[in-house]
């Protein structure tokens, strides 16, 4: 039952980060995009959607 218990809480953990990250990517490049943030050179190609690109970064973290 704990083993069972402590797995859980682990993947709630995770899953929530994996949601935080989601979350903040999505934030820092809606904010960022239109100062010119270096990390997003390149970003400017036509059907960009930065809330997707948050979206996209959830899954990744969930899948890691």
């Amino acid at each position: 039952m704990k083993l069972t218990l402590r797995r859980f809480i682990n993947l709630a953990l995770l899953a929530i980060m994996a949601l935080a990250c989601g979350i903040l990517d999505s934030v820092y490049e809606h904010r960022d995009y239109p100062r010119g943030a270096p990390w997003l050179y390149g970003e400017n190609i036509p059907g960009n959607n930065l809330s997707v690109n948050g979206v996209i970064t959830f899954f990744y973290a969930m899948i890691t």
